[in-house]
Parts: structure tokens; sequence; C-alpha cells
């Protein structure tokens, strides 16, 4: 018994950017691109020009980082300026940032 022949499958069809809409987008997207250029310079030369463990907040960072690791919980902050933070400085920051 002979088997039917299978349909043929168009292939799809490829399409390209025209010139135009390629130049518009390049525009749109060169402030962008001039931005993020901009911020990775900046943070290379900050990096070459503070020392690791020099900035000025790092050890505040530090410390959070360490009190996380050592307690397993979120500082608690001071109420009130005689009450004592778990960690002082920057204990008030989300705790995604250091997870």
């Amino acid at each position: 018994m002979a088997e039917a022949p299978l349909p043929r499958v168009a292939a799809p069809a490829v399409t390209t950017m025209p010139s135009a809409d390629r130049s518009s987008f390049i525009v749109r997207a060169l402030p962008l691109w001039l931005m993020l250029g901009c911020f990775l310079a900046l943070s290379l030369v900050y990096n070459a020009v503070v020392p690791l463990g020099e900035g000025p907040d790092e050890g505040g960072h530090f410390d959070y980082v360490l009190f996380l690791a050592r307690a397993g919980r979120l500082p608690v902050q001071a109420r009130t300026p005689e009450q004592q933070s778990d960690v002082p400085g920057e204990g008030h920051q989300p705790p995604l940032a250091y997870l």
C-alpha cells in the first residue's frame, strides 16, 4: 500500500528591518548606549582611584553583611536616639541588596 505524500509547507519568510527603521532604532537607542558607556567609564575610574575597603560607606555595608551572616536575621533599628541599632549607619538599607 503506497503512502500518501506529505503536503509541502512553505518555508518561513525571513524578514529584515528596512534601513530607515534600522537607522531610526539606532538614533533612538543612542542616548541609552551613551549613558551606559558613561556609567561604565565612571565606574572603572572610581574603582581604580578608590582603594578596596576605603570607600566612604564601605565599612558600614560590610558590617551589615557581617550582621546578616552571624545573626541570621535583619537588623533592628533604634526607635529613639538613646537606643542602639544593631548595625549603625547602614542598617536601614533594604536587605535584598545584600542577599
